[in-house]
């Protein structure tokens, strides 16, 4: 019996993904042969030439996006579907993807849950809001818009690196200088590749240091290993944007002080499709908004 127990629930995560793929399939097959929309072409377009390993490094380093390059990366093997016009493998691929993230919040929220509520069903609690996630309309433009795969997998990294740090400050002691090291390590890798694929990868490092937060009552970790951690990789960051003027707004109609006051409206906008979601709110354009100058 207890055997038993230990296959059911080993086997449970593995069922759970099976089954969200194959709902996933169900609901969006007959949107996955819809065609290349919008920013897919000049983003793709270098596909084309992608004959030799110079031209696919050329592809990836200089591509539309900037510094996106483990997105370019991924989109190389469909590049003969690209030339074929047919956005089919690109989209596929883009619910593949939005699965494993399915999964990974399943798992990720059932090792909050149990420490939160761990006689309150946290497994079930876990099913529900991940299933949820999973199939919430919002997530519909970045599926069916193939070059959307760049949100998709910077959010796989980011939710691969917040169910690591879950599950190293579970068993995290300050004598352990080595599994210290080595957690750090992959959070900041995973943060990297999290900005390679979109730069709002970094949200990684505060997620994680919100993690911690929440696992402070029962942890043991210092201020300076939550530092090191989480802090000087942003630092490090911050330098890097500020000497490289990658936050130059001249070339925009706005400042960054009006971006920030923006990005509350914006804000406000996304909660209210994710709480109170209906057909009239949703698109694939989410670039619309009008600058706010100040908070009056």
């Amino acid at each position: 019996m207890i055997v038993l127990s230990q296959i059911k629930r080993a086997g449970s995560p593995a069922l759970f993904f099976i089954l969200i793929l194959a709902a996933g399939i169900v609901l969006y097959w007959p949107s996955l042969h819809g065609p290349f929309i919008l920013d897919d072409t000049p983003n793709f377009y270098g596909l084309k030439y992608v004959q030799s390993l110079e031209r696919i490094i050329d592809y990836i380093i200089h591509g539309e996006s900037g510094t996106r390059w483990l997105s370019y990366l991924s989109f190389i093997p469909y590049a003969h579907s690209f030339i074929d016009n047919n956005a089919f493998p690109f989209k596929l691929t883009n619910l593949l993807l939005h699965s494993i993230n399915a999964f990974l919040a399943f798992i990720f929220t059932r090792e909050l849950l149990r420490k939160l509520y761990p006689s309150q069903h946290p497994d079930w609690k876990a099913l529900i809001i991940s299933s949820l996630w999973f199939l919430h309309p919002i997530h519909t433009g970045v599926i069916l818009y193939s070059v959307q795969r760049m949100t998709i997998l910077s959010a796989l990294f980011v939710l691969a690196g917040c169910l690591t740090n879950t599950l190293w400050l579970k068993k995290y002691t300050n004598e352990n200088a080595k599994q210290w090291m080595l957690h750090t390590f992959c959070l900041w890798g995973l943060t990297i590749l999290a900005i390679l694929s979109k730069e709002n990868g970094i949200l990684l490092l505060g997620f994680a240091a919100l993690i911690h937060a929440y696992y402070q009552k029962t942890s043991n970790i210092n201020r300076k290993t939550l530092l090191i951690t989480y802090c000087l990789p942003f630092l490090a960051l911050i330098v890097y944007i500020y000497s490289h003027h990658v936050l130059s707004y001249a070339g925009r109609d706005f400042s960054l002080t009006e971006r920030l006051l923006s990005q509350c409206v914006i804000l406000q906008e996304y909660f209210s499709k994710i709480v109170f979601p209906n057909n009239l709110s949703f698109s694939i354009f989410h670039d619309d908004f009008q600058t706010v100058h100040s908070f009056t």
